[in-house]
């Protein structure tokens, strides 16, 4: 397989030493994905990335009060070098992305990498879900691994507040929150990988709208 790029936003961490690896596989599918090392490969880096978190919904109270949904914590970045043995078989774990929520969204999944039957070794955790209240969701906090990098945390409004929900955190791993939708369209989904959703608007006497869903992660193995 030839070099392929990899995340590449130039607010994305320096990947070091990325350059002297000859192939790339990226896994997207949510859920655990097998990757055996090839013969000779005793070295890889990998990039975890978070799911992001839900966006909710706004509400509408009637005449005189309304709350803009508040928009999903963005996932966050792990990534470090993992010592392999050649024909084990290794676990990419993607992480779901956070459904868009009534009075808050969901969590996103976290992104790691390990030993099939032993030890996890990277670890990149999903954003918290927006409520629709003040409270945007907490961007995702990267755990183990040699670099890491947090997801942005979601937007929020305060009570009684008009229009427009709140945008989603962007990731760790330069996926773009959402938008905040208004009275007439939903929060956007967040970006891949890993961007939080926007929160649903509102106003005054006027119906809701829902909240975008988070992104899903992704895991990147150079080799």
């Amino acid at each position: 397989m030839a070099h392929a790029q990899g995340p590449s936003d130039s607010s994305f961490p320096p990947l070091p030493s990325v350059s002297n690896f000859k192939n790339i596989v990226s896994y997207t599918t949510t859920g655990t994905n097998s990757w055996v090392a090839p013969s000779g490969v005793t070295k890889i880096f990998v990039v975890a990335c978070g799911a992001g978190g839900g966006g909710a919904e706004g509400k509408s109270y009637g005449t005189y009060a309304s709350m803009s949904g508040a928009g999903g914590g963005g996932g966050s970045m792990a990534a470090g070098f993992v010592t392999v043995v050649p024909a084990s078989t290794y676990n990419a774990i993607v992480g779901t992305g956070g459904a868009a929520g009534g009075a808050s969204g969901s969590a996103g999944g976290a992104s790691t990498f390990g030993l099939n039957g032993g030890s996890i070794v990277l670890t990149a955790n999903g954003g918290s879900g927006g409520g629709s209240a003040a409270s945007g969701g907490a961007g995702g906090v990267p755990g183990n691994g040699s670099f890491g990098k947090g997801g942005d945390s979601g937007g929020s409004r305060p009570a009684r507040d008009l229009v427009s929900g709140y945008p989603g955190g962007n990731s760790g791993c330069s996926g773009a929150g959402g938008s905040g939708g208004d009275v007439s369209s939903t929060g956007a989904p967040g970006g891949s990988p890993g961007g939080g959703g926007g929160g649903g608007g509102t106003h005054y006497g006027l119906s809701a709208s829902s909240g975008g869903a988070g992104a899903n992660g992704q895991v990147f193995i150079y080799y």
